[in-house]
């Protein structure tokens, strides 16, 4: 197949007989894309007679445009007015029903409000009350260190006036 090739490239698949847009012969080329041959208007060619063509481009005129936008809006002014009233039994039945849903919603959100404010002020409670408990443990362990220090310094002016009684006891012997 490749000595029958007439475009620039090689192909760039292994296997695969040309790249997209390859010229084969007689003005027939590869469509990569549909993965068979076709003359330069889209249409099969004989190699492979089964495939169907391209459907032709149906341009429609001015005319026919503008009637098909005013049956399009003609429809929906139909359909905007096939719309049942507001004293239906249906509409009616289906606002009550909003509306009720509307209500209980509004009664669990000022539940949850509630629920929320309550929380808030017993979490603001605990706080106050943890610092204060965190303030006089606070001020009893100072105060336990500065008796902890002066008891540490006691005895150590104990065991320096010991040594020094010792030190004056052991001159006066010589």
């Amino acid at each position: 197949m490749r000595g029958a090739l007439y475009g620039k490239r090689a192909c760039k698949v292994a296997g695969h007989p040309c790249p997209p847009g390859l010229t084969l012969a007689f003005g027939v080329r590869w469509d990569y894309f549909i993965g068979r041959a076709v003359d330069g208007l889209g249409v099969a060619t004989a190699q492979h007679p089964g495939k169907e063509a391209m459907r032709g481009y149906k341009d429609y005129d001015v005319k026919e445009r503008l009637a098909r936008a005013a049956e399009a809006r003609q429809k929906a002014l139909e359909k905007f007015k096939a719309r049942p009233g507001p004293d239906d039994p249906e509409v009616i039945r289906r606002r009550t029903e909003r509306e009720t849903i509307a209500a209980a919603r509004a009664v669990r959100e000022a539940e949850r409000a509630e629920r929320k404010a309550k929380d808030a002020a017993e979490r603001a409670a605990r706080a106050a009350k943890e610092r204060a408990e965190r303030e006089v443990r606070e001020k009893r362990e100072a105060i336990e260190k500065v008796i902890r220090d002066a008891a540490e310094a006691a005895e150590r002016k104990a065991e320096r006036d010991r040594r020094y009684a010792a030190r004056k006891a052991r001159q006066a012997k010589r």
